[in-house]
């Protein structure tokens, strides 16, 4: 070109001939296809990068009927690109889905929109495995739908990798509740003995009536009542002990946070009372539901309880306070914290208390706080420790209300 830019041209040449037939010239066409050869480039890297891709692509006409594969289908379906063109997607049905199912994907395509989801599908030999896929729509200049477009991710080995992580998590969370409530056998002990105290006196008291003879059998059903009033007790007393430490799969459920952190403080209040620790709670009023583990969240506000209480061991009795609360923030979130008014953190990164096996105590094991942390990710939330102003630390996590494990 006159501005030094170079083209691709095609040239035709066509013979000119006079009426007598003979040869007179020649007649040149000269046709600019620099556009069409880089439409044709582009086309080739195009193909090129899908052809590269581990992840699997697939075209389909509006029917689904298979027009391209790239070579990944091949290794993730075990159908090769000859077996798979002029084939309908249905070769890949395991039957794991409803007809639902296929008709909330077909409507959404259909409707040009863009449908994402989670397919358990059969290869060519049977084997069933899970994939991620995305369908988008593709469009003519006039806006009809001629062709849908698949990628798919298969996520089997990804998930169960992430399910022996989870029981891996699960496992460690028992041993630590475990772990725990060896800690604490003395405290629950005294517990216990309070409520069969009262139970012995109760029922030797009535004894010792039945024996003087002509007993009031009115002031016999009282006592007695007193005494069965403490059975019940001792026997919830060890129903939440058997809940906390026995193995079991995770279980969402509608969560009172207020209700929760009171049964905790149920569970460590003996503890609290020997260290001389004034409790404050604070929870506002009309809480929402928190969607949860119960049992795990349980186990985080008693190892964070616990290292607060601690943490205070050398603070002046007087000065022993820890408070408990709850708050929710207008992004459909809740923050429980747990502060106290120990020795804080001092110099050390607020991370680093969260690693595993890392402790102060001499008979620590350094698991609890890195599993509350593990527990209240799985949640979808985050646990933080940071220094207070004032002296002593606060532990903090915030949770979306709905848990989407």
């Amino acid at each position: 070109m006159r501005d030094g830019c170079l083209l691709d041209v095609q040239v035709d040449w066509n013979r000119k001939h006079a009426d007598d037939g003979r040869l007179t010239g020649f007649v040149s066409v000269i046709t600019d296809i620099t556009a069409r050869r880089r439409a044709e480039a582009e086309r080739t890297r195009l193909v090129t990068a899908i052809d590269e891709l581990v992840e699997a692509v697939v075209i389909t006409d509006p029917d689904g009927t298979v027009e391209y594969v790239n070579p990944a289908f091949e290794r993730m379906t075990g159908y090769p690109p000859s077996e798979a063109i002029g084939q309908n997607m249905r070769i890949l049905k395991s039957g794991k889905h409803d007809r639902a199912f296929y008709k909330e994907l077909w409507d959404t395509i259909k409707r040009g929109q863009v449908w994402t989801g989670t397919f358990i599908n059969k290869k060519k030999d049977g084997t069933l495995y899970e994939e991620e896929e995305s369908i988008s729509p593709v469009r003519d200049e006039h806006g009809k739908i001629t062709n849908f477009v698949a990628v798919k991710y298969d996520v089997t080995e990804r998930k169960l990798a992430a399910e022996q992580i989870r029981k891996h998590q699960d496992e460690l969370a028992h041993l630590s509740r475990l772990s725990t409530m060896g800690e604490m056998a003395t405290e629950l002990a005294h517990e216990l003995n309070q409520p069969l105290a009262s139970i012995v006196n109760y029922t030797s008291g009535c004894v010792k009536r039945i024996k003087a003879g002509r007993p009031d059998l009115q002031e016999l059903v009282a006592v007695l009542n007193d005494a069965s009033s403490e059975a019940q007790r001792a026997g919830e007393i060890i129903k939440r002990i058997r809940r906390f430490v026995q193995k079991r799969e995770p279980a969402r459920t509608n969560i009172d946070i207020a209700e929760l952190i009171r049964q905790v403080l149920d569970l460590m209040r003996h503890d609290l009372q020997q260290q001389g620790i004034q409790m404050r709670l604070e929870v506002e009023e009309h809480m929402p539901t928190l969607q949860g583990d119960r049992i795990q969240l349980q186990q985080v506000l008693i190892n964070l309880l616990r290292n607060s209480i601690e943490a205070m061991n050398e603070t002046e009795m007087k000065h022993r306070r820890l408070t408990v609360g709850a708050t929710t923030d207008n992004h459909d979130c809740m923050t429980i914290f747990v502060h106290d008014t120990g020795c804080g953190l001092g110099e050390v990164d607020p991370d680093s208390v969260f690693e595993a096996f890392y402790t102060t105590r001499e008979d620590g094991t350094g698991m609890g706080l890195a599993i509350s942390r593990t527990i209240i990710e799985a949640h979808g939330g985050h646990l933080e420790v940071t220094n207070n102003a004032d002296g002593g630390c606060t532990f903090h996590f915030s949770l979306p209300r709905r848990w989407e494990a």
